[in-house]
């Protein structure tokens, strides 16, 4: 469906003379309104899940915190445009479900170990490639340390409002935690894909 959609808004660009129909011209601005409604549809669907739910400002939170890691940090990529939106509502569904869990249990204690792991998991991970998106080397270092200090500043931001019992400081770790194990996923996945390469 998302493929179709762009097709005909890239098809309407190129009619209008907004773009040329150079068949790599064309191909890369597809694929980027590809992308650009894929993340439309996904910000549409965790807002409305939060909306349905009661958890509009932790879906807020979730979005806000989410996608700036992971576009410097990487991670799973599913292989089709449905499965992402499918797999991006069941990662938000699963903090949901964690940040419930270290409310009703006061499981605050866990927040340092969590920041930490998450922390550790992007400074020896990230970026991970996606293969439709390789990353030049260099840029490798800069789009890690990107990913490094904002999860090291979310981190900061979560055991300061656990420290003044605001649970919100929870839910930042929670987040933190999807987009570790989103990362250590896509690592196995793309260790897989070039062991079956190679």
């Amino acid at each position: 469906m998302i493929e179709a959609i762009s097709e005909r808004i890239t098809e309407f660009l190129a009619d209008s003379k907004v773009i040329s129909r150079n068949i790599d011209e064309f191909s890369c601005y597809k694929y980027g309104v590809e992308i650009a409604l894929s993340t439309m549809l996904n910000i549409v669907l965790i807002l409305s899940i939060g909306a349905v739910t009661g958890r509009f400002i932790e879906s807020v939170i979730f979005l806000v915190v989410f996608i700036p890691i992971r576009q410097f940090s990487g991670g799973y990529h599913a292989d089709t445009y449905f499965r992402c939106n499918l797999f991006f509502c069941i990662a938000f569904a699963l903090v949901l479900v964690l940040f419930e869990f270290v409310k009703a249990y006061h499981c605050e204690y866990l927040i340092a170990p969590i920041n930490l792991f998450a922390l550790s998991v992007v400074v020896i991970f990230s970026p991970v490639e996606n293969s439709n998106k390789p990353i030049p080397e260099e840029k490798r270092k800069g789009l890690k340390l990107k990913a490094t200090l904002i999860s090291a500043l979310i981190g900061l931001a979560a055991f300061v409002l656990d420290c003044y019992s605001v649970h919100y400081g929870s839910l930042l770790s929670c987040i933190l935690l999807m987009i570790s194990v989103l990362i250590i996923i896509g690592k196995i996945k793309e260790r897989r894909k070039e062991n079956y390469e190679s």
